[in-house]
């Protein structure tokens, strides 16, 4: 997936420079990749986990610490 949008984005910034390309990371592309990254660019979202009753800083919930280490990580 990093590999595809980053050629989508290499060409976009040739075609139209100052536009962004997004993609949605979710269940085998929800974690960053170790060996990529992405082009400057392109912007994930990578969010389909977290919990939706607390915000990404609160400590209370795993699910909100985990949405927002993946969100570093990328």
């Amino acid at each position: 997936m990093v590999a595809f949008a980053n050629a989508v984005a290499r060409e976009v910034t040739r075609t139209h420079p100052g536009r962004n390309v997004a993609f949605d990371a979710y269940l085998e592309t929800l974690d960053p990749p170790p060996d990529m990254r992405c082009e400057s660019n392109v912007v994930v979202l990578a969010d389909s986990a977290n919990c939706m009753f607390h915000s990404y800083t609160d400590t209370r919930s795993p699910l909100a610490r985990d949405a927002r280490l993946r969100l570093e990580g990328w």
